[in-house]
């Protein structure tokens, strides 16, 4: 017999169905009613055995004049087992009680019940989302407001058909795997995945789905809410589009500036070489200009030595007038020298334009002016 407290923790412990509820409720009132029934049969087997044993008790008595010590006993052993009887007997009555009471109770535990599933009934009517409940071969068992609003199918053209009506056809796998699960006893929460209208369009659905049981704890079928969420993928897709967009803009930016910075490098490299060069310039323009400033102190060595020279020969022409007779071999010096004077000028002038050719002739005119001076001496 089923307590009060059984009933609450049976509705605690597993989720009532919406699929046949009402047929349990009126199973629990009619195992009621056999308990009840078998409890009275109880009482008469009862109390047919309390007149079998008070018979035989007055059957003792009778023979309790004519039977000695030994027949005292028995009827003695009658007498407890009669007092047991009748202990057994209120036991009885008592139980009879209760199983009346539990009766009552029962019956208003199944009012409850039925207010309880007509609560939920209500509820699952006025729910947005799709309630479907289906038995384990797919057949779909009962099919709520938000069903027909979600997918476009009444319940009328809904239930009876295979629940395959709502899935694309590359799915069906997914639903088996799914089916699978749910007869291991499992329960999904918030699966996403794609379900097809009547229209033909497609939406994306949250599925939460969990295994329903009879009173025995068998697994009788399917319950299914399924949550519109097509409006969330969409945005969902739409940043991950937006986000790939931007990551694609931020890799061009960072493979722009990756560029912009080799350039700079390159650049910065280019202005050292060019710095380099304007350095290595600056020194060959120093150098050229020191070059410059020693070939005129050196041209200038050379007219200070042609001037000393003209001025030694003007001497020497002197010397020379005043000893013509000893001077006509020096006559011919002199010519000698005025050749090389000669060759000393063209020499000069080049070495305007070649300052090597200039420097090699001004010492070839001081060894020559060596020579003479150590001859006219």
């Amino acid at each position: 017999m089923k307590t009060n407290k059984d009933i609450t923790e049976t509705r605690s412990s597993q989720p009532l169905p919406l699929i046949g509820i009402y047929a349990s409720a009126r199973s629990t009132d009619a195992s009621a009613t056999e308990e009840l029934h078998t409890a009275e049969i109880d009482l008469l087997s009862y109390n047919k055995e309390v007149q079998r044993l008070n018979k035989e008790l007055k059957t003792g008595h009778k023979e309790f004049k004519n039977q000695n010590q030994e027949k005292v006993e028995c009827a003695a052993e009658l007498m407890i087992a009669n007092k047991k009887l009748v202990v057994l007997n209120k036991e009885k009555e008592k139980r009879a009680e209760e199983l009346v009471i539990s009766t009552t109770v029962d019956s208003t535990e199944r009012k409850k019940d039925e207010q309880y599933i007509d609560h939920l009934a209500a509820i699952v009517e006025s729910s947005d989302d799709a309630i479907i409940s289906k038995s384990l071969d797919g057949t779909i068992k009962s099919w709520n407001k938000g069903g027909e609003k979600m997918f476009g199918y009444t319940e009328k053209q809904a239930v009876g058909k295979h629940i395959s009506l709502i899935i694309p056809p590359e799915y069906f796998v997914e639903e088996k795997k799914i089916l699978g699960r749910i007869k291991n006893n499992e329960t999904i929460d918030h699966y996403e995945t794609v379900r097809v209208k009547k229209s033909g369009e497609r939406l994306y659905v949250s599925l939460t789905v969990s295994p329903l049981k009879d009173r025995a704890g068998r697994i009788i079928g399917v319950s299914k809410i399924a949550r519109d969420i097509t409006t969330r993928k969409k945005s969902e897709v739409e940043f991950i589009r937006a986000n790939q967009e931007l990551r694609f803009q931020n890799e061009e930016k960072e493979k722009r500036a990756a560029e912009l910075v080799i350039a700079n490098k390159e650049l910065a490299f280019q202005n050292k070489e060019k710095e380099k060069r304007g350095t290595e310039l600056i020194i060959a323009n120093k150098e050229l200009v020191f070059q410059n400033k020693e070939k005129e102190k050196r041209a200038a060595e050379l007219v200070v030595a042609n001037k000393e020279l003209e001025f030694q020969n003007k001497e020497k022409e002197k010397r020379a007038a005043e000893l013509i007779i000893a001077n006509k071999e020096l006559v011919f010096q002199n010519k000698e020298k005025e050749k090389r004077a000669a060759e000393l000028v063209v020499a000069n002038k080049e070495l305007e334009f070649q300052n090597d050719e200039k420097q090699k002739r001004a010492q070839e005119l001081i060894i020559a002016n060596k020579d003479l001076e150590s001859f006219a001496y």
